[in-house]
């Protein structure tokens, strides 16, 4: 009895810690400095926030970066991110991703009879949204930044949109690659699973706020130089994962896109569309890339990539690191460097 007694007390403070940090994070929410952008041609709405460069640099110099988060934050994951590992000089746009918080959300086909719409639509639908943004945010070009899954995007919009595109910027990318010749077969989760691990509130809070340590350690993997101000920059970053409902409808989208959305690595990044420089920075030891991901530019043909760069159309910076965790956050000032040393070199005419 008294064993019974002192669980369901325990349970009953959990419940309304649990329903005060919803509470006040769905009210943080709303005050979020966020704007609202409606794309004409695609219908979709995209929920963006952003950061003017500090910098004395004529506007017309002024450079500007498009940071696309990772699968399961937002436009104020993807601002918190962006400022953590962007140069100042560098202005920001951070939008939301189709599905997450106010970004119109795009559902994959539930039923046989329902016309299909392929994924690769829908990439191309929000690639259109976001160029239109920059239109209306009278950008002709950015870097493109894209982290974790939100490279998916970041390689559709460098892709379809070359000329809007000066550079790009690759890290810890989980990307829908297969090795050439191979039939590679991902599990496939029922939807009630996903939307249990990664749409439900209070699993999330309690992964987020009871488990913090687990939840790193799944997440960004472990590593020793991890010090405390690494660490608690890293829990802000999952913080930013609540309120998980808001935020699913993109995560099936990146999680559809994943499955069924998969290119060898010469579709990937050698394809004639692609004109830029791309940094590609990864780990070896990255707990969320475990299929390869973590080297696909080295997995192209040496014949394909030598007539690349003899065409001069692309080139690849990779730094592979042999440990660290994912997107490299065990090592911020690391890797500010490295994107500022990129940045520094490939857009010498708007970067100073």
């Amino acid at each position: 009895g008294i064993v019974a007694a002192a669980a369901a007390s325990s349970a009953v403070r959990v419940v309304r810690r649990y329903r005060k940090d919803m509470e006040q994070i769905r009210s943080s929410l709303k005050d979020l400095p966020a704007k609202m952008f409606l794309s004409k041609s695609t219908g979709l709405s995209v929920q963006y926030m952003e950061r003017e460069p500090q910098t004395t640099t004529k506007p017309a110099m002024m450079m500007w970066c498009l940071v696309l988060h990772p699968s399961g934050g937002g436009c104020d994951q993807g601002l918190l991110l962006g400022e953590l590992l962007l140069p100042k000089d560098c202005g920001i746009i951070a939008p939301s991703r189709a599905g997450y918080l106010k970004s119109s959300e795009w559902k994959p086909p539930q039923q046989e009879d329902e016309e299909k719409q392929p994924i690769g639509k829908a990439l191309d639908a929000q690639a259109k949204a976001i160029v239109e943004l920059l239109d209306h945010l009278d950008l002709k070009q950015v870097s493109i930044v894209g982290l974790s899954a939100g490279s998916i995007l970041a390689l559709e919009l460098t892709r379809l949109y070359p000329s809007r595109v000066s550079s790009l910027v690759l890290v810890s990318p989980i990307i829908p690659y297969k090795q050439q010749g191979k039939d590679e077969t991902l599990p496939n989760p029922p939807q009630w699973v996903l939307k249990l691990a990664f749409g439900n509130d209070f699993v999330k809070w309690m992964a987020v706020r009871l488990f913090t340590q687990a939840t790193l350690q799944s997440m960004f993997g472990s590593s020793s130089q991890v010090d405390q101000c690494q660490k608690a920059l890293q829990t802000a970053i999952v913080e930013a994962l609540l309120p998980a409902q808001e935020r699913f409808p993109g995560f099936l989208l990146d999680f559809e896109a994943i499955m069924t959305h998969r290119l060898t690595a010469e579709q990937l990044f050698l394809t004639k569309e692609i004109q830029c420089k791309i940094l590609f920075l990864a780990s070896q030891t990255d707990v969320q890339s475990k299929l390869e991901y973590n080297r696909l530019p080295s997995t192209a043909s040496s014949e394909t990539r030598m007539r690349k760069q003899e065409e001069d159309q692309m080139i690849i910076t990779e730094i592979i690191r042999e440990s660290g965790t994912h997107m490299l956050l065990d090592d911020i000032p690391g890797t500010q460097v490295a994107i500022k040393q990129f940045f520094a070199k490939n857009n010498a005419s708007s970067f100073q």
